[in-house]
């Protein structure tokens, strides 16, 4: 394998230009500006194999070679695109990215693809017929303004202006005699306006099998298409009348080819910078909030106005940079959301059903440590809504549903939240077979599962080891999945609900935090050990006598805004250390409990602590093993005075009190 200093340059490039061509593949399968789509696959193709060849990866080198001869032959018209073309030209592109993903990964990249390879080559051995090369370029010929102004006249003033392709035999001799022949024949019916190629390389033989000429006439196309074959050694004439449509589509796709041009040079304004130096300039900023915590416990302390004064500036400026390095480290959920389309088509095709998937947010942007992660299990919700959702058409058409499923894909901002939403219009889920499956595996009872709700009953899926799917396939129906969709969410500090209208299609909401690294918490104290909580974790922080708190079934609630909720005391959950307490001491939690009011999964609870400490922007770091294990913590930060806090996991804390 080529050892190259550049090799994560081009890795990173590559999945760009796959990207790029699975993007353009599905674009040309709708059949809209079809030439400029093959441009960009041929561009994509054309620089991958030079950035191939330049790293030594043959095998790469020698498939995109292979494409790009087909897409070349597709530029120059001289194939036609069929949809067997596209499909091997998918396959090629899969195999591309999977010999990548090999170099990345740091393995041999020497894969099997000469089966593509022959397929690829075995269409370029059969282009279209000259006869449909010369009708297919009489209608694209492309004309200057003062050619187009005498067309335009003279249609204006009833004369026929056509486009006439002579293809002569292939046997002919002396071709440019037989070419001039033509042109003397016609210029006694009418004027010519342009020929294809010129008149000079027409004299001097430097054409192929056939030449196009645009003629101004008062004469039928019938009688100049006989006269004309009477001259030896002409095997077809064509004859259409100018169109000039045909050329305002290609001003439109050069306009589109220069705006996007345009749009490259902006890009190259960017620099690329290694993720391991991004990661190093994260960990040295969050030090250095550390430090300014510690400076503003000093200032805090001296109360010198000088020192003050110098301190706000130094959190004014450290603020801003904080919101840049943190922009820096924001990525487009694109990256991520472009692979799915490929894998939806081809998963769709394999099981035998018609799906089409609609995105939309692409633009939204997600800490990179986030997106990294999101990938995996967004794929898992994707296949599952293609294999237990959609329906076949057969099934479709019976329901008065279109034979075309439907699943979208959506990302969207909302607060300090993003929230990804994965919907189909498929069956939807059966209530009574989560229900039955919920039971066999002793989830719920039987009197408990009449009672639960559609929401809560659905929550049920994401249980280890459930599965509603009535056989094993390759996609689907082992019971793994849903579980760990669901823990990785959580262990990114999101979160994941289903809903569901049995016949109407399902959806899944994803809810993610912008960033893992810094974040906004409520500090408290509980005993002499101090915790924080994320505010998007809270809905409000509460203040209540203990005549408030009553307890029902021997769990201890709250009467909270005329509702009743569940108390979890953290000193319990944790077991905090209780400090040793003077007979005459008198504290206001003895008489008042402060309250956290959170909710996971549409239920709430009321966390009890001693006191508020107050709000502040602190670095996580992630728990090492041994501590990871620990349910109800997400993290650790350290305060300004050197104090280690533990982060709090508000909907693991609620789980936990549900087991």
């Amino acid at each position: 394998m080529a050892q190259h200093e550049y090799l994560h340059l081009f890795i990173e490039e590559s999945f760009e230009h796959l990207q790029n061509v699975q993007q353009h593949l599905l674009a040309l399968e709708q059949e809209e500006e079809v030439m400029l789509h093959i441009e960009e696959i041929f561009r994509s193709a054309h620089t991958l194999k030079g950035m191939a060849a330049t790293m030594e990866y043959k095998t790469i080198t020698e498939l995109t070679h292979t494409m790009e001869n087909v897409l070349d032959g597709l530029r120059k018209e001289e194939l036609s695109l069929q949809p067997a073309m596209i499909d091997v030209l998918f396959q090629a592109a899969d195999a591309l990215e999977e010999m990548v993903r090999d170099i990345e990964r740091g393995e041999e990249n020497d894969r099997d693809v000469s089966t593509i390879v022959l397929q690829l080559e075995q269409m370029t051995k059969h282009p279209t017929s000259s006869m449909e090369s010369a009708a297919v370029a009489s209608m694209e010929i492309d004309y200057f303004p003062f050619e187009r102004t005498v067309i335009e006249q003279a249609v204006t003033t009833g004369l026929n202006v056509y486009e006439i392709t002579v293809t002569f035999e292939a046997s002919a001799v002396l071709k440019a005699v037989r070419a001039f022949m033509v042109v003397q024949k016609l210029d006694e019916y009418g004027e010519m306006v342009k020929s294809i190629p010129s008149a000079e390389d027409i004299e001097n033989d430097q054409f192929d099998q056939s030449i196009t000429l645009v003629y101004v006439t008062d004469t039928a196309a019938g009688a100049l298409q006989n006269e004309v074959e009477r001259i030896s050694e002409i095997e077809h004439v064509s004859i259409q009348p100018v169109q000039l449509g045909k050329t305002q589509q290609k001003e439109a796709r050069s306009s589109q080819k220069e705006k996007k041009q345009e749009e490259k040079v902006e890009l190259t304004k960017t620099v690329r910078i290694n993720t391991d130096r991004m990661e190093l300039l994260m960990n040295l900023f969050e030090e250095f909030v550390i430090e300014r915590g510690q400076l503003e416990q000093v200032a805090h302390t001296i109360d010198h106005p000088d020192l003050t004064s110098s301190v706000d500036r130094i959190k004014r400026t450290s603020s801003q940079l904080q919101e840049v390095i943190l922009s820096m480290r924001m990525m487009t959920v694109e990256r991520v959301f472009n692979r799915f389309p490929s894998m939806i088509r081809k998963l769709s095709k394999e099981l035998g059903k018609d799906v089409v998937i609609d995105i939309s947010g692409q633009d939204t942007e997600l800490d990179r440590s986030i997106i990294d992660e999101i990938g995996d299990p967004l794929v898992h919700l994707l296949r599952n809504a293609i294999d237990h959702g959609i329906e076949t058409p057969d099934v479709r058409k019976q329901v008065d549903k279109p034979e075309k499923g439907r699943v979208t894909l959506e990302a969207y901002h909302r607060g300090n939240h993003v929230y990804i939403d994965i919907s189909d219009d498929g069956a939807g889920i059966n209530r009574e077979r989560v229900m039955k499956k919920a039971i066999e595996n002793n989830l719920i009872s039987e009197s408990d599962a009449a009672s639960r709700s559609d929401f809560d009953l659905f929550q049920l899926l994401f249980a280890p080891g459930f599965s509603t799917a009535k056989e094993v396939t390759d996609v689907s129906g082992r019971g793994v999945g849903l579980d760990v969709v669901k823990q990785t969410f959580e262990q990114l500090g999101g979160k994941i609900i289903i809903q569901s209208e049995e016949g109407k299609g399902s959806t899944f909401s994803i809810q993610l935090p912008l960033t893992l690294s810094i974040m906004d918490v409520l500090l408290i104290q509980c005993e002499e050990e101090i915790y924080g909580i994320p505010t998007s974790q809270l809905i409000e922080t509460a203040i209540a006598p203990h005549e408030d708190k009553v307890v029902m079934q021997g769990q201890v609630m709250l009467q909270y805004r005329g509702q009743i909720i569940p108390v979890i005391e953290l000193k319990e959950a944790f077991q905090v250390p209780v400090r040793p307490t003077a007979a005459e001491e008198v504290h206001f939690e003895d008489t008042f409990t402060s309250y956290l009011i959170v909710k996971h999964d549409k239920k709430a609870a009321a966390i009890a602590v001693d006191q508020f400490i107050g709000q502040q922007d602190v670095v996580i770091k992630p728990l090492g093993k041994r501590l990871s294990t620990v349910r109800g913590i997400s993290g650790a930060t350290i305060l300004g005075n050197g104090t280690i806090a533990f982060i709090i996991d508000a909907a693991q804390l609620l789980e936990e009190r549900g087991r």
